[in-house]
């Protein structure tokens, strides 16, 4: 299979990598399309050392295997796999802080988002971390999945309520997603 690989600052190459073979309760997806992340941007520009060389994890594809019956999860359904999550019960989970938990880092999408072929993690798949895409919801569309789900989280923290007014600095895709999400939530957008 194909794999964008990152080898330094700036650059990039197509690599031929093994097929990622689920093992028992893992799923294997088929990359339809993958978003682009200012974290990801930030790899390519060599400013997180030591990462993993494929990036993306705002990946949706379609489950091409499964390592053993997984409910819910058939070859051919469009799904949005998280990339980390959290176990639920530690004191950072308990206490809203989901992304200092021991568990979020440990575990990711293998390779990385910028394959063919990826695979998710039994952990990420036990904790229902991968999410079946509605039929009406196209696959660039669903792309915004993972970026939606940062800026649900920030409007949580801040306890953003009708009536409030926010000042929203930025308008790329995370910016744009905030004012959705705000006038939805009836917020007066500055």
């Amino acid at each position: 299979m194909k794999a964008v690989v990152i080898e330094g600052f700036g650059k990039s190459k197509l690599v031929d990598l093994p097929y990622p073979q689920p093992e028992r309760d893992e799923v294997t997806i088929r990359m339809m399309a993958c978003g682009l992340c200012g974290t990801d941007v930030e790899k390519i520009r060599g400013h997180y050392r030591g990462s993993k060389p494929i990036i993306g994890h705002e990946a949706v594809g379609t489950v091409e295997e499964t390592g053993g019956e997984i409910a819910g999860l058939k070859k051919g359904i469009l799904v949005a796999p998280h990339h980390h999550v959290e176990c639920g019960s530690c004191y950072y989970c308990l206490n809203g802080s989901e992304t200092m938990c021991p568990e979020y880092r440990k575990y990711n999408l293998i390779p990385g988002g910028f394959s063919e072929f990826f695979k998710v993690p039994a952990w990420i798949v036990s904790k229902k971390g991968v999410h079946v895409i509605a039929k009406d919801v196209n696959v660039e569309e669903a792309t915004l999945a993972e970026p939606l789900a940062c800026c649900l989280r920030a409007l949580k923290r801040v306890r953003v309520r009708p009536g409030m007014s926010v000042l929203v600095m930025g308008l790329g895709p995370i910016g744009i997603l905030f004012i959705k999400l705000l006038r939805h939530y009836g917020v007066e957008i500055i």
